[in-house]
């Protein structure tokens, strides 16, 4: 990528993530994804009415074929942490253990790598290429 070649509307959106509230991008966000944004967050209410995988799978494709072609895919993230924190309708992501379940069991090591690897396949078969997990929790 000769990033020479963008306008600086567009360099400065690939430095950017955006988030948008509801089910459809609004008017801002998408004129983010006409200039190449980034990246884009997706929460639980973007979610809402989307009961399968192909569905989430076809929004996630729609958003990101909203960036001009010229520019990169942008980044598809979500916040599917497993336990507490998991933005995904259970229809299409069904609950995972939480991590104080795997730190818990016999085997910790070998059941997180599993675990965390067939959470990881799942989220890229939907479409998302970025997943934000902590690399630290504290249980109070």
């Amino acid at each position: 990528m000769d990033w020479t070649r963008l306008s600086l509307e567009e360099q400065v959106a690939q430095c950017m993530m955006v988030g948008y509230a509801g089910e459809e991008p609004n008017p801002v966000t998408r004129r983010f994804l006409s200039l190449g944004v980034g990246g884009v967050i997706f929460f639980r209410d973007n979610f809402q009415t989307l009961q399968n995988a192909s569905a989430v799978r076809a929004r996630l494709q729609g958003i990101s074929e909203s960036v001009p072609a010229h520019l990169p895919r942008p980044f598809l993230g979500v916040d599917q942490e497993g336990g507490q924190v998991e933005r995904l309708p259970h229809t299409v992501f069904p609950t995972g253990l939480t991590p104080r379940a795997i730190a818990l069991s016999k085997r910790p090591d070998e059941l997180a790598r599993a675990h965390y690897r067939r959470m990881a396949r799942r989220l890229r078969q939907l479409g998302f290429n970025l997943n934000f997990f902590p690399t630290l929790d504290v249980n109070f």
